[in-house]
């Protein structure tokens, strides 16, 4: 019997998104043919060896209509020349042309979303965007074959939106050992109190500036480390410099997945800020939560509904009544003040990276393919 062939896509740029990368890991393990093709961007590194094949489309466009527009027909060109019984569309930005080529290959659609596309903050002030991509996902959904998305809240969500079950597949790292790196952390913040924000989507309302502020009303011995890439990453240096913090945060652009943990663990506290400013960021489930769990650390996240059960769940935090500078080093200063406090979120941070593994979670994908009809 033939492998099955599997064709993925996806808008990222392969080499740093760790979500795909998984499944696309795990397809291969089960024996799969599998081809995944992301996008080049100019900040793009170069693509590792992976066990499957992996192509990056290029595109003159780098933003706005008109990108979306070549991109949808770039991406359907190289999907309809890849014999596929499976194309697997993460995120709304893929669906459409995954469903043209699926028509002509007769294969089945996966639709895999990784947000609540429709209420992110770049579509609040764009009615008219956000209408056209509404429809576009109702017009769509009914047409796969399976469903995924990131957590529990949002899967509700698109089943009151379209009708159809969506099964939960939540972005968590697999179960590894990652060891601090002290040499990692810079001069300023040897032998202090490190609290991190860490993500490849640090962008405006996500308490990158809130974290900065904090540290106002925070001792010296507190030092912020920021690592990663976002909108407003480029803007932080001279807001870092007219708040004269400049001996109190480092900046880390981004870095190799398996660096970054290694730099977390070298903290003491994970941070998780995003605003309740859209419908997406209120039933957020970020993934640096459980990378921090992973890397031995607890975190302090913002007051939403997914990271407040988590954290009541598993004790591995603490919560921000709301993401406001003065509020965030009130929640940090009884974890700084307190070893024996610290000691606990710890340990309770490595129980909540053991349970809260893609060593488990994985099993979803096996739960989905069982239940397609190829």
């Amino acid at each position: 019997m033939k492998p099955l062939r599997i064709s993925v896509a996806v808008i990222t740029d392969l080499e740093t998104d760790q979500r795909v990368r998984k499944v696309c890991t795990w397809m291969q393990q089960q024996g799969y043919d599998l081809v995944v093709t992301g996008l080049k961007r100019p900040f793009s590194t170069q693509l590792q060896e992976r066990p499957y094949t992996q192509n990056r489309l290029i595109t003159r466009q780098q933003k706005g209509v008109l990108f979306y527009a070549e991109w949808q027909w770039k991406l359907f060109w190289a999907l309809r020349k890849l014999p596929s019984d499976v194309i697997y569309a993460n995120d709304l930005d893929t669906l459409f042309p995954a469903w043209l080529a699926a028509k002509i290959h007769g294969a089945a659609l996966v639709y895999d979303s990784h947000e609540w596309f429709t209420e992110v903050p770049e579509l609040l002030n764009q009615p008219f965007k956000k209408w056209i991509w509404k429809k576009l996902e109702a017009f769509l959904v009914p047409k796969t074959a399976g469903r995924l998305t990131v957590n529990a809240s949002i899967a509700q969500k698109l089943k009151e939106a379209h009708g159809f079950p969506f099964m939960v597949l939540r972005n968590v790292p697999n179960l590894v050992s990652i060891q601090a790196n002290p040499s990692l952390l810079p001069a300023a913040a040897q032998a202090k109190f490190c609290i991190v924000l860490q993500g490849n989507g640090i962008n405006i309302d996500r308490g990158a500036e809130e974290a900065i502020r904090a540290l106002h009303f925070l001792p010296d011995q507190v030092h912020l480390i920021l690592v990663g890439a976002g909108d407003v990453f480029p803007l932080l240096p001279k807001f870092i410099e007219s708040e004269g913090l400049q001996n109190r945060v480092s900046l880390f652009h981004r870095m190799p997945y398996e660096q970054m943990m290694q730099l977390a663990a070298s903290c003491q506290l994970g941070l998780s800020l995003d605003k309740n400013r859209s419908g997406n960021y209120l039933f957020s489930l970020p993934n640096k939560v459980f990378d921090y769990w992973m890397a031995g650390i607890p975190v302090l996240a913002s007051n939403l509904p997914e990271l407040q059960a988590l954290i009541h769940e598993t004790g591995a935090g603490v919560l921000c009544e709301a993401v406001e500078p003065k509020l965030i080093a009130q929640a940090i200063l009884p974890v700084l003040e307190s070893t024996t406090l610290h000691t606990d979120l710890c340990f309770k941070a490595k129980k909540a990276a053991a349970l809260h593994c893609w060593d488990h979670e994985q099993q979803t994908l096996q739960q989905l393919f069982q239940n397609m009809v190829l």
